[in-house]
């Protein structure tokens, strides 16, 4: 069997693969990253608002392999925690740590277009048939098909871009409700919501209108943020553990979604 082309042939090029691929760029390595670009895909409509939550530890990843700078982010300086119902609060800052920020929020669209542009294009391989020969083979793709055992929390995720008469600046919310965890995350100005809900709820208010959909909001968080204005466009994602029997074996490992996924409090 002739030696393999590639000392790592990366499958998947997300923003887990591309930054895989800029933190191996002076290992010395044959790296070879298959996909393509998130940036590169074609959309008939745009892509959905997806909020990610960076801790203070991923940006420091991102500033060793060179990715940070330019990024569109919106620091977490405080995190105000609270039950529905429930007596007292917890609050957090980054000043008590001593750092910039607890977190940031990042568009995932955003994020992941700009790891793609600051890969070596020489590194690419298009997707197509099978994967380059390579002495370690690193599954970055999500998870496919395999040995995956899966528990569904019957929950779904809500998303989607809210706006209030109180402009975010730095304040993240986390509302534990008998319903599920709703999170608002400072981005932009505005606040990046994640609202977990049973199933048939989480149907019933993706189908009101939007000033419907805002009442329900305010009444599920409270007032703390002030009046919901706006809401843009919504997506649905069902909640789900997943997570692969086996995430290494000879040549092989999983990384990121590719080996599990988790719901976003316990991410």
């Amino acid at each position: 069997m002739p030696d393999p082309e590639f000392d790592v042939a990366i499958l998947g090029a997300g923003p887990v693969g591309c930054a895989l691929a800029l933190a191996l760029g002076d290992s010395g390595l044959r790296i070879a990253l298959v996909g393509s670009s998130p940036d590169a895909t074609p959309r008939e409509t745009p892509a959905a608002f997806r909020p990610l939550a960076l801790s203070y530890a991923s940006r420091i990843i991102l500033e060793r392999i060179g990715a940070w700078e330019g990024l569109a982010t919106t620091p977490i300086e405080h995190i105000h925690v609270s039950q529905a119902g429930g007596f007292g609060r917890t609050k957090l800052s980054a000043g008590e740590l001593g750092l910039p920020a607890l977190g940031y929020v990042a568009d995932y669209g955003g994020i992941a277009a700009h790891l793609a542009k600051r890969v070596d294009s020489a590194l690419r391989t298009p997707a197509k048939g099978e994967p380059p020969r390579a002495r370690l083979v690193v599954h970055a793709e999500g998870l496919t098909q395999g040995e995956i055992t899966e528990k569904d929390y019957g929950h779904t995720a809500i998303v989607a871009l809210v706006e209030s008469e109180r402009p975010a600046h730095g304040l993240a919310w986390e509302r534990f409700t008998a319903e599920g965890p709703l999170a608002l995350l400072p981005f932009s100005g505005k606040y990046g919501l994640v609202w977990s809900r049973a199933n048939t709820a989480a149907s019933a208010l993706m189908a009101l209108d939007d000033r419907a959909f805002l009442a329900a909001l305010q009444a599920d968080f409270g007032g703390r943020a002030g009046r919901f204005t706006c809401v843009g466009a919504r997506s649905a994602t069902p909640l789900f553990l997943r997570y692969r029997n086996g995430a290494c074996r000879a040549g092989e490992v999983h990384i990121s979604n590719a080996a599990q996924t988790l719901h976003p409090v316990a991410g």
